[in-house]
């Protein structure tokens, strides 16, 4: 069931564990592979895995997808993960939220 395993993933996610909330949210992402609430979660589950360029994809493919507040905190969630992972140039054009979401939409972004 993907409400059960989304909700699973969620609980792992919140709980920092890793290899379970991967394992559940791509089970989700499986049975419902085009619901934005899953594939935030598997962005989320990526991100916590360390797999940080698979989830800034992730939550890049997920703003065509989502509106006003959820597109919000998506893009707050992508500009987080780029502060972690990218260098001094990165840090200094995510502390500018204009400039990030449009090279975030643009595809101008990229981790390691």
């Amino acid at each position: 069931n993907a409400d059960a395993q989304l909700t699973l993933a969620r609980g792992l996610i919140r709980l920092g564990d890793r290899p379970a909330a991967l394992a559940a949210a791509s089970r989700a992402a499986e049975l419902r592979p085009a619901d934005p609430d899953v594939r935030e979660v598997l962005a989320d589950a990526l991100w916590l895995g360390g797999y940080a360029s698979q989830a800034l994809a992730g939550f890049r493919a997920l703003l065509e997808d989502v509106r006003d507040v959820d597109r919000g905190r998506v893009t707050a969630k992508a500009r987080e993960l780029y502060r972690m992972h990218a260098g001094r140039a990165g840090r200094v054009a995510a502390s500018v939220a204009p400039v990030f979401a449009f090279a975030l939409r643009r595809g101008w972004l990229s981790v390691r």
